[in-house]
């Protein structure tokens, strides 16, 4: 509808914890803080709708969170300073290496 359209920030409801978070799509950004301006709330998925989160996991002492998605997909929030993205930031990256066991160590 054209009211949603015209939104600026969208509101969706986490389905792991029921919490909201917010996504602007002209700009790409989400965040879990309310942020100013227009807000809507998100029509709920259809059946083979949009994806719905699945799963949050704090990913080591690296501050960041990895977001599950239903479509198999995950973003990454950091929790100080409440970036958000689909790449894997190299902490992370280096976090889960780091958790892997050793060659020797595998059966």
């Amino acid at each position: 509808d054209a009211a949603r359209g015209d939104a600026v920030w969208v509101a969706y409801r986490d389905s792991s914890d029921g919490a909201v978070y917010y996504h602007n799509r002209s700009t790409g950004e989400t965040t879990w803080e309310k942020p100013a301006g227009r807000i809507v709330e998100a029509e709920p998925p259809a059946a083979g709708g949009p994806a719905a989160i699945v799963g949050n996991e704090e990913v080591g002492r690296t501050g960041w969170n990895e977001v599950r998605m239903s479509d198999g997909t995950s973003y990454f929030y950091h929790q100080a300073s409440h970036r958000t993205t689909w790449d894997v930031p190299p902490e992370v990256a280096d976090a889960k290496r780091a958790a892997m066991p050793a060659p020797a160590d595998r059966p």
